[in-house]
């Protein structure tokens, strides 16, 4: 398995997108193909790949597939969650306050 360090210095100097591109050229895949098999559009993808979308689930998948360690690729799929339950209390309560 790479090590993060060294996918970093990869990406600083190919760029994300062409890491990920030529990883799945290894694996006999192109970037619509792989899209096709995580059940996501193409377009979606190029959004994730490009950090104009987030998912946290199709994230993870990318990063198991390809073997790297988890957040290397996605830096976002490593911060906490929050419980959009108490997120939600925390508005009301703000909005009550007024």
């Amino acid at each position: 398995m790479p090590t993060a360090v060294n996918i970093k210095k990869q990406i600083q100097k190919y760029g994300k997108v062409n890491f990920i591109k030529g990883e799945l050229t290894k694996r006999d895949l192109t970037l619509k193909k792989f899209a096709k098999q995580l059940g996501i559009s193409e377009s979606f993808m190029y959004q994730l790949l490009r950090d104009y979308a987030k998912s946290r689930r199709i994230a993870k998948k990318i990063e198991d597939f390809l073997e790297v360690p988890r957040g290397s690729l996605f830096p976002y799929v490593l911060d906490p969650v929050e419980n959009s339950e108490e997120k939600s209390n925390q508005n009301s309560d703000k909005t009550t306050r007024r």
